[in-house]
């Protein structure tokens, strides 16, 4: 059996918390229906893409949950 939890549990607290909020705002801002994520390790580093099929928007106006995520 492969070990996946290669991150603390407050790193996985984290990413959870980035991808429910990115859910969220593409639900319910962006309208979007489908969704596509990709969590990806390298040596160093941890890259999550969270991509949707939502209208999008030319300016983003950061809300708290947006802060909240840049935050983390």
């Amino acid at each position: 059996v492969e070990d996946y939890s290669r991150e603390t549990k407050e790193i996985q607290k984290t990413i959870y918390r980035l991808v429910q909020e990115a859910l969220t705002n593409g639900i319910k801002h962006g309208q979007a229906n489908r969704f596509i994520i990709s969590v990806k390790y390298s040596d160093s580093d941890l890259n999550i893409y969270i991509g949707n099929n939502g209208i999008g928007v030319s300016v983003i106006n950061k809300g708290f949950g947006m802060l909240s995520m840049e935050e983390r």
